[in-house]
């Protein structure tokens, strides 16, 4: 509990008040306590909604990630909570990470949820929901289309916005994960690149959504010239590797290169320089995956992706293009 405490910037008594189901800690807080424990290795363990005693088996609403993004498994769970609220049912966070099929069977055999949430790449899986569907258990897959922005048009507007800004060769760091939203996201820059008539070699390079990857990726872009003047990453993580590579190769972002990411996560904010990014409103999406598993919301509403512009970004004159010809001392 002290390692766990610790980790969240909290105090052992708080962590204590979490794990009885006490009413006194906060959302936001709570999340940052999760994340710890999970972080920690406490990933399979359930957490009572305040005022509920620690009972795993009423829970009654499960949400489902592989891990991958804990950053985004903590705003969504935030999300959750501030719907339900004190006197609705235990949410439990649960991490499917081998054989998530298995996993996803034996709890609802074992719980018997109301409904499941599941993050991206979970989401896009097909047998999850018929899984959910054939233990009569409602389902609600985040990112997936009803429940997520339209990223093939978000990925447009950002390409079209650097456009306006001067930038005519503009590169992609595209996510591999299989996603749906990492397809859309690659074929609305491609269609975007097209419309806008940008001409030159295609510079899209794949990357897995992490940081790691995102500065592999951008330096296979450097080797490329004319080097790309801009670069989108298609996650935030793998935005903060371009930035690290930019470091690496003597660039400086954003008079060198600019660069944006992709959701606008909590690390955008934190970078140096900060990063302008499409933000998707996670937090929303997740609001409404609670109501229609709740039946307190039959209607459908629609989320749309903003532009997030802070200091990783600046327009190109002519002068500055003409610099991205020479190669890399």
């Amino acid at each position: 509990m002290d390692d766990v405490a610790r980790l969240a910037g909290v105090s052992r008594k708080t962590v204590s008040r979490l794990v009885n189901g006490s009413a006194s800690v906060g959302p936001a807080t709570r999340a940052r306590i999760l994340a710890a424990m999970k972080e920690l290795g406490f990933d399979h363990r359930l957490f009572p909604l305040p005022g509920h005693a620690a009972d795993p088996a009423m829970a009654t609403l499960a949400l489902f990630h592989d891990g991958s993004d804990p950053a985004l498994a903590a705003i969504v769970e935030t999300a959750i909570l501030e719907v339900l609220g004190d006197d609705d049912p235990v949410m439990a966070p649960w991490l499917l990470r081998e054989q998530p099929l298995a996993g996803l069977k034996a709890f609802l055999e074992r719980r018997r949820p109301q409904g499941a949430i599941f993050l991206p790449p979970l989401s896009a899986r097909e047998d999850l929901a018929r899984a959910c569907a054939d233990a009569g258990a409602g389902c609600a897959r985040l990112g997936h289309p009803g429940l997520a922005c339209d990223d093939r048009t978000a990925m447009a507007q950002l390409v079209h916005w650097l456009s306006a800004e001067g930038h005519r060769r503009i590169g992609l760091v595209s996510n591999s994960d299989n996603s749906l939203s990492g397809r859309l996201r690659e074929q609305g820059f491609l269609e975007a690149i097209a419309d806008r008539r940008l001409t030159g070699p295609l510079l899209v390079v794949a990357g897995d959504g992490s940081c790691e990857s995102g500065r592999a990726a951008a330096h296979l872009l450097f080797d490329v010239s004319p080097r790309p003047s801009a670069i989108i990453a298609a996650t935030d993580e793998m935005a903060a590797g371009v930035l690290q590579a930019a470091v690496q190769a003597g660039l400086a972002v954003p008079q060198d290169l600019s660069v944006a990411g992709f959701e606008d996560m909590p690390i955008a904010a934190r970078t140096a320089p900060a990063l302008t990014s499409m933000r998707i409103p996670w937090d929303e999406i997740a609001r409404e995956a609670v109501s229609r598993l709740t039946g307190n919301d039959t209607d459908r509403h629609t989320f749309a992706a903003d532009l997030v512009v802070r200091e990783s970004v600046r327009g190109v004159d002519a002068e500055h293009a003409l610099t991205l010809v020479r190669p890399l001392v």
